[in-house]
């Protein structure tokens, strides 16, 4: 990847893919009939939204804005997989689907992982959580059918 300007650096990428997670949020906001698990899959969206904000700007490995995305992050995705999983009444089709998107996030989680433990920031870990962010819009679509 490349820098644009002197202050846009690579990894301001992830500060831009996460807004992808503004789309489920509007599929809530349509939705007439919401219950209380949904209102939690938008406060934890609404949530991961700004600290992922926070830390993308200026990310610094292994610090506290790190430590706290990460658990925000984990929180929120945790949630919306049991939520989908457990609550919602989906087809076999549409589960199946649901499966498919879960298991390629936490392809896309490990393969970023990976890569940031090597070098952090490097192109490949970069580009593998933004995945890991278009892929995570697809799965929270699945809370809000």
């Amino acid at each position: 990847m490349f820098e644009i300007f002197h202050f846009i650096k690579p990894y301001h990428c992830c500060c831009v893919s996460i807004f992808g997670f503004l789309y489920p949020m509007y599929l809530y906001y349509l939705k007439p009939d919401k219950n209380i698990y949904e209102n939690g899959c938008f406060v934890l969206t609404l949530l991961t939204i700004c600290c992922n904000q926070i830390f993308w700007i200026d990310p610094v490995r292994f610090s506290l804005r790190h430590k706290i995305d990460g658990a925000v992050a984990k929180i929120t995705f945790l949630y919306y997989v049991f939520y989908t999983i457990n609550k919602k009444t989906l087809s076999v089709i549409e589960m199946n689907q649901y499966y498919q998107v879960v298991f390629f996030l936490g392809s896309s989680f490990y393969i970023s992982n990976y890569f940031s433990s090597k070098n952090w920031c490097c192109n490949y870990h970069l580009i593998y959580h933004i995945i890991f962010h278009y892929t995570a819009s697809r799965g929270m679509i699945y809370a809000f059918l």
